[in-house]
């Protein structure tokens, strides 16, 4: 077996030997902090085979990723999140943590990709499951490990899935547990940064604002707090407000045409190429911040980052309201397919593979809906493991590119377990985590300020009538060379969009309706990568609802 680590910014890849490899960090059932070194010996210790791998998995928690090699075996596995990504060539031969150094060893062609990861890719950009665009190289999905043993068929296990049993306490003892929960995976993150400097990207939802408030709870006061996008914007300003009030640095970066564009020059295209895995998009909406900061030397020597990925996920954000229906396994296949290809609906052929797939998947894993609750912990086990660990994760990617390490305290396995657990009434419109936060956590500081949410209609007729408005106005702003301006966008990003749509090598590609940033990301990062061709084909495919 053959590895080739290439990922050494942030986290350093520790070695043994060439034999055995560890990047992160995790705690064991007793709450020992184990990394570098430490994480080595006591991996070469308890893993030996398949059973042991899952029963030390099982007993462990952290963000991580490693290998270890046995004489006739191979081992490796990935974190509850897949924050740190494993790529592997199907039947064995190259473990690696870049798809990019795969293709390049099997000689693969960029443009030889299979057209239904591709057009995956296309309509929601990123492929999840153990997918990447090139058929022959596969990767572990969230809580997945690798078991490759000579002259047996690999073996892909999952040891953590994202559901759990619902408990029976009442409200009130939730709320307790909630708390105390909270506080204890804060005092463990305390013993990993170990005195360190903290950064926060600090905007005004939920998220951000419970890790900087449990930051001040368990005592850390060296913290910076970091935010951007358009002057006066309500992120902007609630930011500002939450950082002065916990007595933490604060720093805004306006987003500026320049800046925004900073994307698209020559150190831009840098950190675009440094996100080459063929599975995901470049994330680029905190780098211009942060490569602003860094060019200024505003964050310090050691610094580690914290962010609230994801916890919107988990506390509820994403339950739609109940309805009078029957609840069952095909109603929760249809209802995630819809939310996960939201931004660009394929064809039928597509539509049933993926709506088979998530089937598969959940009688697999005995996930069996069957009314409203069960309903809730279906989008729990779907939604975690596919935009918010391909997608929304990797913001952590510009903190990589920059040397900096980071913490997901939102991804703690004793935490999600939690959330999982509670009744979807709890849960519902984030219920009892804004109870907890605006009413507990920031009370003290005066800080309780609900977020702002941005309502889009639901009426189908006035859906319509408002995207081919859209559609009308950016097709005019766009051929006009005018950045197309929307009351919502307060990140000011329509200059990056009109670049991307400028650097289109085909604009045939573009689907007007949806002619916004993630869309035009989408568009442009495929054409350079895999050929104007291939989006040509894919577009083909794409239902323009």
């Amino acid at each position: 077996m053959k590895v080739v680590l290439v990922k050494n910014q942030g986290y350093k890849w520790y070695e043994r030997k060439g034999k055995s490899f560890f990047k992160g960090y995790f705690f064991d059932n007793n709450g020992v902090l184990f990394r570098g070194q430490k994480a080595l010996d006591v991996i070469s210790e308890e893993v030996h085979d398949t059973d042991s791998l899952v029963l030390f998995l099982k007993k462990i928690d952290g963000i991580f990723s490693f290998i270890t090699l046995r004489e006739d075996c191979c081992f490796c596995a990935v974190d509850r999140a897949r924050s740190m990504p494993l790529f592997f060539v199907a039947g064995g031969g190259i473990i690696s943590d870049s798809a990019e150094v795969i293709r390049k060893e099997l000689n693969i062609s960029k443009e030889d990709i299979g057209k239904y990861e591709y057009l995956s890719f296309y309509a929601k950009g990123y492929i999840d499951g153990n997918y990447t665009v090139y058929s022959q190289i596969k990767q572990l999905d969230c809580g997945e490990a690798l078991s490759i043993i000579t002259n047996q068929k690999e073996e892909i296990i999952r040891y953590y899935n994202h559901i759990s049993a619902v408990s029976q306490k009442t409200y009130s003892e939730m709320l307790l547990q909630l708390d105390k929960t909270a506080l204890k995976v804060f005092q463990r993150l305390k013993e990993v940064i170990a005195g360190r400097p903290v950064a926060i990207s600090l905007s005004g939802g939920y998220d951000s604002r419970t890790v900087a408030c449990m930051l001040k709870r368990v005592g850390i006061e060296n913290v910076s707090c970091y935010t951007y996008g358009k002057q006066g914007s309500f992120e902007v300003e609630q930011s500002k407000k939450n950082a002065e009030a916990l007595g933490f640095r604060w720093v805004y970066v306006e987003h500026t045409d320049e800046r925004v564009n900073c994307v698209l020059d020559e150190e831009g295209k840098k950190y675009l190429s440094y996100y080459e895995t063929h599975d995901c998009l470049p994330y680029i909406q905190n780098y211009p911040a942060v490569r602003e900061l860094v060019e200024k030397g505003w964050f310090e020597e050691g610094t580690v980052f914290l962010t609230g990925l994801c916890g919107d996920m988990p506390s509820g954000y994403y339950i739609p309201p109940k309805e009078n229906i029957q609840y069952d396994n095909k109603f929760a296949a249809e209802w995630l397919y819809s939310e996960i290809y939201a931004r660009a609906y394929p064809d039928e052929q597509f539509h049933k593979r993926c709506v088979s797939e998530i089937l598969e998947d959940m009688s697999k894993n005995k996930v069996e809906v069957t009314d409203y609750q069960t309903f809730a912990s279906a989008i729990d086990y779907v939604y975690t493991r596919t935009c918010h660990a391909h997608a929304f994760l990797n913001m952590n990617r510009s903190h990589d590119y920059y040397g900096y390490e980071w913490l997901l305290p939102m991804w703690d396995a004793e935490l999600l377990d939690l959330w999982y657990s509670m009744p979807v009434d709890f849960r519902f419109r984030q219920k009892i985590y804004e109870d907890w936060l605006l009413n507990g956590l920031c009370a003290p500081y005066g800080i309780g300020t609900r977020k702002k949410t941005v309502g889009y209609s639901v009426q189908p007729i006035k859906k319509k009538l408002t995207y081919f408005a859209g559609s009308i106005l950016a097709y005019i702003c766009f051929h006009l060379g005018i950045p197309f301006k929307r009351s919502y966008d307060f990140n000011n990003w329509a200059p990056l969009e009109l670049n991307l749509y400028k650097h289109l090598k085909s604009k045939k590609t573009v689907i007007w309706h949806k002619a916004a940033l993630y869309s035009l990301v989408i568009q442009y990062t495929l054409q350079n990568r895999y050929g104007v061709k291939n989006m040509l084909d894919a577009k083909k495919r794409i239902v323009k609802s």
